[in-house]
């Protein structure tokens, strides 16, 4: 203790007279510190950045009507059922109305596609049909739930002769589709018919109707013999 300093001594003197003030002092400053960890810390509430999905972003103020509406008319039941119809869906989308050839009031929307519109057949209040351009399906996401289309038919009037059209009469859907990528073109969604009746109202873009076999056709008939 001699060799030290009067300062330092002056310095030790005072912290053994003061040392509730010392103790506050320091408790002060561990609480001042732990509300700076805290404010400058993330927030647990906060929720992480989601990715939208590209084409369903509605902007703030609700639901985009215009939208809502084209994601339907594209998007349309992968089997189809009645569902009334009014113009009002088509609120502040661009279509035209003209009389079914079979029939009804037919509607015709923009695609994706220019030279292709979406279209919609309506009797009595319901669709019966629906045409939809489609671009991101390949016929595999339906024949995985579907199963083994009931007709395959080649070659499409709009698409041209390396197309395959798979036809399902009883869950009223068909899809154009690639005869090589396999990638779908468009949907057709229509009211369950026979076949003739098929071929007489929705099949006008069949180009040739002699039918095709399918891979599992093939494998069926080489077990058979």
């Amino acid at each position: 203790m001699t060799n030290m300093s009067p300062q330092v001594l002056n310095v030790l003197a005072f912290l053994r007279r003061n040392k509730l003030l010392i103790l506050a002092l320091v408790l002060v400053l561990f609480f001042l510190l732990i509300l700076f960890l805290s404010a400058t810390s993330p927030s647990e509430n906060i929720q992480p950045n989601r990715t939208s999905t590209p084409g369903a972003t509605a902007p703030s103020g609700g639901t985009n009507p215009t939208m809502k509406s084209q994601l339907d008319i594209q998007k349309p039941a992968i089997i189809w059922s009645p569902t009334r119809f009014s113009e009002d869906t088509l609120k502040n989308v661009q279509f035209t109305k003209t009389p079914a050839p079979e029939g009804g009031i037919k509607y015709s929307i923009s695609s994706s596609n220019p030279n292709r519109p979406n279209e919609i057949i309506v009797e009595d209040g319901v669709v019966v049909y629906q045409r939809a351009v489609i671009t991101d399906r390949y016929i595999y996401n339906y024949t995985n739930t579907l199963g083994a289309a009931d007709f395959n038919f080649q070659s499409s009037r709009f698409y041209g002769p390396n197309t395959v059209t798979y036809v399902y009469l009883e869950e009223g859907t068909a899809f154009v589709a690639d005869a090589k990528t396999t990638l779908v073109k468009e949907q057709l969604s229509f009211q369950p018919v026979s076949f003739d009746a098929f071929k007489q109202k929705y099949a006008q873009d069949i180009a040739d109707f002699t039918i095709i076999p399918t891979l599992a056709d093939e494998e069926n008939a080489r077990s058979d013999n």
